[in-house]
């Protein structure tokens, strides 16, 4: 199974976390990139990181998942 499009060109162009805010700015003002996608991205940044480095006590991914979905859907 392919990965889409989409998701490919970003793989292509650079780790999401490679870019800079105003490439990923770009990137969700001209639809090529969602805000769900950003979010969980840095979440399981966070998840595969955090034990090693213990920079953060307490992460609401669920929250911060429902939060991008309706920035995503109704804003």
């Amino acid at each position: 199974m392919s990965l889409p499009f989409r998701q490919r060109r970003l793989e292509s162009m650079a780790q999401l976390h490679e870019l800079t805010a105003l490439e990923q700015w770009r990137l969700l003002q001209k639809g090529e990139l969602g805000v769900v996608e950003l979010t969980a991205h840095y979440l399981g940044r966070i998840a595969r990181l955090n034990p090693h480095l213990g920079a953060f006590h307490e992460v609401s991914a669920e929250a911060a998942l429902r939060r991008a979905l309706h920035v995503q859907t109704d804003v």
